[in-house]
Formats: structure tokens, sequence, C-alpha cells
């Protein structure tokens, strides 16, 4: 794949490919949720639920990693790039020239319907924010989304 972001390595038989990646995450969720440890919030009028799903081996390489936690020579090719879904909001993130960073958890999204429990999505790395809004999110939720970003990097 071409696109940006986290990937799945293509020799991982649970994860490469869609099909048993949706069989997975279902066996995990129905496990989770017998045992009450999946948590709904509600956002936006939104019911959501994320979590994470730790493999004993490595399943992907991560897309984004604590600026402080790379050396200095990656952070020296710090630069920004504006994100957002609009030319008028937007947000500019921190991107640094970096080999992404191997990782053995899935992370999932899972949004609740009127009558049904949708995958909405799932990605090997880290769990991460909104890029920040101060039209859309409360205060709180602006500036700890904003500290977020401040202190974290896409890998390039």
């Amino acid at each position: 794949m071409k696109t940006k972001g986290s990937k799945f390595f293509t020799s991982e038989p649970e994860t490469a490919d869609p099909t048993k990646l949706i069989q997975t995450i279902k066996i995990r969720a129905t496990e989770y949720a017998k045992n009450n440890e999946l948590t709904w919030i509600k956002k936006n009028d939104q019911l959501l639920c994320l979590f994470t799903i730790s493999f004993d081996r490595l399943i992907g390489e991560c897309g984004l990693a604590k600026l402080s936690e790379l050396p200095l020579s990656v952070q020296n090719t710090l630069r920004e790039e504006k994100r957002g879904s609009s030319l008028t909001d937007n947000y500019e993130i921190k991107v640094v020239t970096s080999p992404m960073i191997p990782t053995n958890c899935l992370e999932i999204q899972l949004k609740k319907t009127e009558n049904k429990v949708i995958i909405d999505t799932a990605f090997p790395g880290i769990l991460s924010v909104d890029f920040p809004d101060n039209k859309t999110q409360s205060k709180d939720e602006y500036e700890f989304n904003k500290w977020f970003w401040d202190n974290h990097v896409f890998l390039k």
C-alpha cells in the first residue's frame, strides 16, 4: 500500500488479510465484552469503544511516535504539514523522516449504531486523539488534543 500511516506486516496471517483481521477483532471484542473490559463513551452523539489487542509477536509498523523518544538526529528533520478537513479548518502536525516503529499492538475503534456494532477503524500502533479544533471541541478537549499533537510526530 502506498497510503501514509501505520502498516500491517503482509506476512502476519491474523492481521494482513482483512477478513481474518475482522474475525480476530470480533473474537477478542466478544471476549473483552464478556469480561466487562470494554468501555463505551459518547462523543458527538455517537457511542464509541476504543481498545487495544496486544499480540505476542510484531504485527506491523507504527507511523506515530513521541517526539521525546526519538534521537536528536531524527528530531532535527522535523517539519510541519497541514492536516484537516478544509483549507480554513486545519492544523499543522509535526512530521519527521524516520523508519516506522515495529509494534505488537492493534488499535481498534468500534462504533455502535441503532442495532449493531461496526468496526470503525483498526490499525497497528498507538491510539491517538483528534487534531485540535477550537471550533468544535471543548476547551479541555482542545487543550489535551493540542498537548498530544505538540508532543507526538508522524513518521515518514
